[in-house]
C-alpha cells in the first residue's frame, strides 16, 4: 500500500493469513476495507473546499459456536492485529447464542464486476477544478448562481474466513452534483450523475441542464391542485427505487410487515403493482451500475430480476431466512 491508497489482492490476502493465524476460535471472518476518497466544493461560482483521506481498517468476526462478536481496528501490525483478534473472541465468550447465526462460507465462486476505472483513481484536485470550471464560468456569465458537490472514491474490499473463502474487489465510484439558482431566488436547477468511470461524467453537460432549468423556472405561477403528467429526470426515478430496494426483506413480507405482504398471509410476489412496462434487475457484472461482486459474508452476488412487466419476482433473503424457507 506505499505506493497505493489502497490494498491490493496480495497485500490483502497476506494481511487475512496474518489475523487468521492469531485465531482460536471455532470460526473467524476478516473484512478488509481501503481506500481514498476526496471531494471538491463550489459555492457562489466559485470553489470553497477541497480535500482527500486515505483510511484502512479491518474488522474481526469470531465465533465460538453460535456465539459472535466483532472488534475492528485502523492499524495493521502484529501486535494490534493480535489484539483484535483477542478482543473479537473474548466479546463473544460474553454474549449468548445467536440462533441465526449458520457459520462462515466455504470458497464461492464470483462473477467479475467490472468496477475499477484509472480515470476516477487518478482524479487529482486540479483536474476536479478544471471539471467544477465547466460549469461555474457559464453560469457566472449569465449571471446565475451555481453551487454544488464533486465526490470520488478509489478502493478495495476484501473477505477471507478459517474456511478457505478470500474475496477480493477493486472499485472506483464518482460523483458530481450541482445547482444553479437565478439571483432573485425564483428560479432554481438541479443536475447530477453518479458512475464508476469518471469519463462518463460530463458536469459541462450536467451544467447546462442545470441552467436551463433555472432559467425556465423563473417566476413560477401557481397552478390548482389535481392530476398532472409529471416526466421525472432518470435520477429522480433511481433515488425512488433505492428506497424500495431497501424495504423489499423476504422475512419483514413474510412477517407482514411490509408493503409487499399479503393481506392474511404471504407475500406478493407475482402481482403486478406497477405499471408493465416497468422492469428492474440488479447485475454485478454491468459496468453501468453501482454493484459489488460479494456480501460482507463472502456470499456472491448474482443478476437478479426483482420486477418484470411491473410484477414483483424477487424479494432480498439473508441466508438465515433463505435456508429457513428452504
Amino acid at each position: 500500500m506505499a505506493d497505493s491508497p489502497y490494498f491490493s489482492r496480495e497485500e490483502a490476502r497476506a494481511i487475512a493469513e496474518r489475523i487468521l493465524g492469531f485465531s482460536t476460535a471455532d470460526d473467524t471472518r476478516v473484512n478488509i476495507t481501503s481506500g481514498m476518497e476526496g471531494n471538491t466544493r463550489f459555492a457562489v461560482n466559485q470553489v470553497s473546499t477541497a480535500g482527500d483521506v486515505t483510511n484502512a481498517a479491518v474488522a474481526v468476526t469470531s465465533a465460538f459456536g453460535r456465539r459472535v462478536a466483532s472488534a475492528t481496528t485502523n492499524r495493521f501490525d502484529d501486535e494490534s492485529l493480535r489484539q483484535v483478534v483477542q478482543t473479537s473472541e473474548r466479546l463473544a465468550g460474553l454474549v449468548p447464542e445467536d440462533p441465526e447465526y449458520l457459520g462462515e462460507l466455504t470458497q464461492q465462486q464470483y462473477v467479475e464486476t467490472p468496477g475499477f476505472f484509472e480515470s476516477t483513481a487518478s482524479l487529482d484536485p486540479a483536474t476536479r477544478a478544471e471539471a467544477v470550471r465547466r460549469v461555474t464560468e457559464p453560469a457566472a456569465r449569465q449571471n446565475l448562481l451555481s453551487t454544488g458537490f464533486l465526490s470520488y472514491l478509489v478502493g478495495s474490499t476484501a473477505v477471507a474466513n478459517k474456511r478457505g473463502l478470500f474475496a477480493y474487489h477493486a472499485a472506483t465510484r464518482s460523483n458530481f452534483t450541482t445547482t444553479v439558482r437565478t439571483p432573485d431566488g425564483t428560479g432554481s436547477g438541479w443536475a447530477g450523475v453518479g458512475h464508476h468511470d469518471w469519463n462518463q461524467v460530463n458536469t459541462a453537460e450536467l451544467g447546462e441542464r442545470a441552467i436551463r432549468k433555472a432559467e425556465l423556472s423563473r417566476n413560477p405561477r401557481a397552478v390548482e391542485p389535481g392530476r398532472w403528467t409529471v416526466i421525472l429526470e432518470p435520477t429522480a426515478v433511481a433515488n425512488m427505487v433505492s428506497l424500495m430496494m431497501f424495504s423489499m426483506s423476504a422475512r419483514q413480507a413474510d412477517e407482514g410487515r411490509s408493503f409487499f405482504s399479503r393481506p392474511g398471509g404471504g407475500t406478493r410476489i407475482g402481482e403486478r403493482f406497477v405499471d408493465e412496462r416497468v422492469t428492474i434487475h440488479s447485475d454485478p457484472a454491468d459496468s453501468n451500475l453501482l454493484n459489488t461482486p460479494f456480501s460482507g459474508e463472502g456470499l456472491p452476488n448474482q443478476r437478479m430480476s426483482w420486477i418484470e412487466n411491473g410484477a414483483l419476482r424477487n424479494l432480498v433473503y439473508d441466508r438465515f431466512w433463505a435456508q429457513k424457507h428452504n
